[in-house]
């Protein structure tokens, strides 16, 4: 029996509407059992639900009799339209919390159509389901995240499915992958994310079970430790680290605003939120000037940025660009690329070069999961996303050409919004981490000599 339950029902009426797709209940928190929302009255032709706290049920109520399914997995969501005899019912859609665990979000979609008996000919199928559910307020579902050091070590977090701290590790040498778990209780539906230093020592922050700031840090000689900072988080955290040591967290909090925590070498922790209304993760950047820059999608779809210039203080604004998902952002010498799904599904991509404005465009690709990019020390840009096909997209940019595009297959768990992070090590070597359809860690690398691209799972599940 499903641990947790979301109906979606339909009763009817009579009126008119023009066709397109509507979003209803759209990150709306049902707080308590068997509360809901609902949309409008729409002349309907199909309607999708999702929730990230567990499989979604969706139940269309007609005058012509009740159906009623499931999804099987977090975040997969449920598609189902009318038949022919039904299309264009006057209809409202309501999404009702039956999940036993306590509050669930959820996101609802439908599409409306001029009613059937104006129609001659109605036609046979509804319109099809987007191709990739947007995620709640997570980059992904617990997918690895990988970071590297200076001597060549490579360490990945995850969230283990009983809820801990998942950590493989490879030290140059040491005769190949390691695998553990760490101390930490990581939230359902996040993924951690970890910062190195120069001397070895590393930190990963995360979404704990109570919405708390999660830190495990390793310290060179001591182990790991772990510890709860302020703040109150409703999304994946992102750290930075500035050139003088100073880690930068970003994060959503539970009211929608950018919360931003900080600790400078040698002080302490600090927390305060900045202006800028957050829909989803924010991602940020530090260039070499010590000029900070975070994005993030806002409520509207668009591409919010705040930004710090060293010895001033944050403004905010934000760019052009119709954002579907969570952003992807690298810098080097004063260039900003960000990278995004669009909501058709497009690369979307907005750049920045010093002195200059931002430039917005797209790129060859079709995308259904959430693009994450690196870039080489040679300046090369590489960016990863999960196709439709839940195979591996790759678009790379080296200076003084043009981008390119390929596919390097796989097969990864469709439930991922954005499963893929990667890690561009200092003698040209990639490693891209995901999460495969069996659960288990998915690694594919790119080694230096033209040996092109490699896959083999690693230990550790997901």
């Amino acid at each position: 029996m499903l641990g947790c339950l979301a109906v979606l029902s339909l009763t009817f009426g009579a009126s008119s509407a023009s066709a397109e797709q509507k979003n209803f209940c759209y990150g709306a928190t049902l707080s308590s059992y068997g509360s809901g929302c609902k949309s409008g009255w729409y002349y309907m032709s199909g309607a999708y639900a999702t929730s990230p706290d567990g499989p979604a049920c969706l139940r269309i109520k007609t005058e012509y009799g009740d159906r009623f399914n499931c999804s099987k997995n977090v975040n997969e969501g449920i598609y189902m339209g009318w038949e022919t005899g039904e299309y264009g019912v006057y209809s409202y859609a309501q999404i009702i919390n039956f999940w036993l665990g306590g509050s669930q979000k959820v996101y609802g979609t439908l599409w409306t159509g001029p009613p059937y008996k104006a129609q001659e000919n109605p036609p046979a199928e509804p319109p099809p389901p987007p191709p990739a559910p947007i995620p709640s307020q997570d980059d992904d579902l617990g997918g690895p995240h990988a970071v590297g050091l200076s001597n060549g070590t490579l360490d990945i977090f995850y969230r283990t499915p009983e809820g801990g701290l998942g950590h493989n590790w490879m030290v140059p040498g040491g005769g190949g992958w390691a695998e553990g778990k760490l101390p930490g209780s990581v939230a359902a539906g996040t993924v951690p994310h970890a910062v190195a230093q120069d001397n070895g020592t590393v930190d990963v922050f995360y979404r704990t079970s109570a919405n708390g700031l999660g830190h495990s840090w390793f310290s060179p000689g001591n182990g790991w430790f772990n510890e709860v900072l302020p703040g109150s988080v409703a999304s994946d955290p992102h750290p930075i680290l500035q050139s003088n040591g100073t880690i930068d967290v970003f994060y959503r909090t539970t009211g929608g605003k950018l919360g931003h925590n900080w600790h400078g070498a040698g002080g302490t922790w600090a927390q305060g939120d900045l202006t800028g209304s957050v829909a989803g993760d924010p991602y940020a950047v530090v260039q070499s000037n010590g000029t900070i820059d975070v994005f993030y999608r806002t409520p509207t779809g668009g591409l919010g940025h705040n930004w710090y210039v060293s010895g001033g203080s944050w403004a905010q604004g934000s760019l052009p660009g119709s954002v579907a998902g969570e952003p992807s952002v690298v810098t080097a010498k004063g260039v900003i690329d960000v990278f995004y799904r669009t909501p058709t599904g497009g690369l979307g991509h907005n750049w920045y070069v010093s002195g200059g404005s931002w430039g917005q465009g797209s790129l060859p690709g079709s995308v259904a999961g959430q693009p994450h990019s690196v870039i080489q020390p040679n300046g090369t840009i590489d960016v990863f996303y999960r196709t439709p096909s839940n195979t591996i997209g790759h678009n790379w940019y080296s200076p003084g050409g043009a981008w390119a595009s390929s596919n390097l297959g796989g097969s990864l768990d469709p439930s991922e919004s954005m499963g893929i992070h990667g890690v561009a090590q200092d003698n040209g070597t990639i490693d891209i981490f995901y999460r495969n359809s069996n659960g288990t860690v998915g690694h594919s690398w790119y080694g230096i000599g033209g040996g092109g691209w490699a896959a083999a799972p690693l230990a550790g599940s997901i």
